[in-house]
């Protein structure tokens, strides 16, 4: 083969190699597009996880902001409680430590006390801390038609039944 020869062939492959065939750019979406289907439904799922512990957190915030306030009213000596008999205060304690405290102000209380105040950021969703005898009983928060308690186990609804 002479010298011309070898450089006809070099150029007739760097002619053939110069883009990806459709066979091969077929065959790399297909993989990319298998990669997606099986990671999309794991993502799906850690987002949800993040969202949960997310509102678990805050509903443990709200926690200790209702056991902040309650100790407050303790060590003011009461004097913060509103005169309602039985019935529960909303948005304030009675004399007896009960009230349920909610997420926006209600036209039931007499003072409107916002446990937001004694949390470092604000709470996402609709909530209600509840407390009996000066003891917080149990916090609920309403997001998207899920509901998060705290302590785990507590029965908002059961615990409301009984107090209405």
């Amino acid at each position: 083969m002479n010298g011309r020869g070898v450089a006809d062939l070099n150029k007739t492959k760097n002619r053939r190699r110069r883009g990806f065939t459709l066979i091969e750019m077929i065959v790399v979406i297909a993989i990319i597009a298998v990669l997606i289907a099986l990671v999309a439904p794991l993502m799906t799922r850690y987002i949800t996880n993040a969202k949960e512990l997310k509102y678990e957190a805050s509903a443990k915030l709200l926690y200790s902001a209702g056991e902040a306030y309650v100790a407050e009213v303790m060590l003011n000596g009461y004097e913060d409680c509103v005169e309602k008999g039985d019935n529960y205060g909303t948005n304030d304690l009675n004399t007896k430590g009960n009230g349920i405290f909610l997420s926006t102000e209600s036209s039931l209380s007499v003072r409107n006390v916002d446990l937001g105040a004694y949390l470092s950021r604000k709470i996402d969703g609709n909530w209600m801390v509840g407390v009996d005898n000066f003891e917080v009983a149990g916090v609920v928060i309403m997001k998207d038609g899920n509901m998060y308690v705290y302590p785990r186990g507590f029965d908002w609804e059961k615990w409301f039944a009984g107090r209405a």
